[in-house]
């Protein structure tokens, strides 16, 4: 028989408390333990017995949802923490915060939803399936202790050093957001013995899985690859070049989205397109925390934006992205058809038009996320001969999305997430590489 998932709801709102935890209360597979009104309870219960998921409020009086997940990163073996958030500029904020400092994935609270009930129903198709999901993980952790967690923050690299092409006022601005002593992701150039120390960690724990995938050989026809295996897949024989880089990510997304662009030169001579579930204005902190941290400038996109080389797009909350061709430009559109995959923005919704609008000549990305969104799309982009690479299990919060691409036998490459940026980088060097001029590394 399943352990059951120990869950631990933690709010200051005596309301909130009992409505998530009556939800939760109610499937057997979870054994809801009595809830915190506060950090400091909530660390107290910690110390009484094992918990696999956390649901942490953001913002409590006293210790804060960041001071806990602060205390927690102490602790060895760490629960997965959700964090329960408001849907206010200030909560969006903190939330991410959170998710650096090592929070597993966050629910917004439900707000006008017309009724208790709608609201209830919300919670409950958000958090159940996060539960669920992160809190296996982390019981297949506990029962191999010797594979660190991949969403650990002490396991992900440092960012890249800023490139020397920005402008001063980028510079200026982006200096000032890596001096501040608040600012929630690594700051400090990579040294060759941390990168060497980030890889070799990952790679050691893919090695430890035991899945074997089909994988795209390059004759188009499908063998079988092993994500033990670290060394590079061969390239596709389809595309001659790559001229966009579309990735698709959710839970997990932030911070995978963060080190891989840390890792990309700012001189691109492709666009990048990105869908990361999350809701507005979510969203469009997350662009301004990645251009702030990362040397690619991140967007988030407007209605009938030109999409330049050497920047990111990031599709709205709540809104999907379509790329179309206008007068010899790529230009991206918005609108908000009926979800698919009950995600708005939808990873297949985007690369079903970048498929349409530069065939073979696509790079797709799938990287860490729950569900199966990005499976249709990389048919799509399969299918005009684009070339497709995935996050790997191991290095992975949640290998939904890109393990579906995987076993479906779509991928040219399974990477662990250190690696993921070379890859591209190798396989831009196939067509369309750097801007001229321009380096690497």
């Amino acid at each position: 028989m399943t352990e059951k998932i120990r869950v631990l709801v933690v709010d200051d709102s005596m309301v909130m408390r009992r409505v998530v935890s009556d939800i939760l209360a109610g499937e057997p597979d979870l054994d809801v333990q009595p809830p915190a009104a506060g950090g400091s309870l909530a660390l107290a219960r910690l110390d009484a017995g094992p918990i696999d998921v956390i649901v942490l409020d953001v913002e409590m009086p006293g210790m804060s949802g960041i001071d806990v997940l602060s205390e927690l990163r102490q602790r060895k073996p760490a629960p997965v923490v959700i964090m329960f958030s408001a849907s206010t500029q200030k909560a969006a904020s903190i939330t991410l915060e959170a998710l650096s400092l090592g929070a597993s994935d966050y629910v917004t609270k439900p707000s006008n939803t017309g009724s208790a009930a709608a609201s209830v129903e919300l919670i409950r198709t958000q958090l159940l399936p996060k539960v669920r999901a992160l809190g296996r993980r982390t019981q297949a952790r506990l029962a191999t202790p010797s594979s660190p967690p991949a969403s650990s923050p002490a396991s992900l690299p440092p960012p890249a050093p800023a490139s020397p092409s920005r402008t001063s006022s980028r510079s200026e601005s982006r200096s000032e957001s890596r001096s501040d002593s608040s600012s929630p992701w690594p700051t400090n150039p990579p040294t060759q013995a941390s990168s060497t120390r980030a890889s070799s960690t990952t790679v050691g724990a893919t090695r430890a899985a035991s899945g074997v995938y089909p994988q795209r050989t390059p004759s188009g026809s499908f063998g079988t690859s092993s994500t033990s295996t670290s060394s590079p897949a061969a390239p596709s024989m389809r595309a001659s070049g790559i001229d966009v880089l579309a990735i698709g990510t959710s839970t997990g997304g932030p911070n995978a989205l963060g080190l891989l662009l840390r890792d990309l030169p700012s001189t691109l001579a492709v666009p990048i397109v990105i869908v990361q579930h999350m809701p507005p204005l979510f969203t469009k902190m997350l662009a301004e925390r990645l251009t702030a941290t990362t040397p690619v400038p991140v967007d988030e996109v407007a209605h009938g934006q030109t999409l330049v080389a050497g920047r990111a797009y990031l599709a709205p909350g709540d809104q999907h992205m379509v790329l179309v061709r206008a007068g010899g430009q790529v230009i991206a559109q918005l609108n908000k058809d009926p979800p698919e995959q009950s995600c708005r923005p939808s990873v297949d919704v985007l690369f079903r038009s970048v498929a349409a609008t530069y065939g073979g000549r696509t790079l797709a990305v799938v990287l860490t996320g729950m569900g199966q969104d990005g499976l249709v799309g990389c048919q799509a982009v399969r299918a005009v001969g684009g070339q497709i690479v995935v996050q790997d299990e191991a290095s992975s919060v949640v290998w939904g999305m890109p393990g579906f691409v995987a076993r479906a036998g779509l991928a040219d490459a399974i990477k662990p997430l250190p690696e993921i940026a070379s890859e591209i980088l190798r396989r831009l060097r196939g067509g369309a590489s750097l801007l001229p001029g321009s380096k690497a590394g």
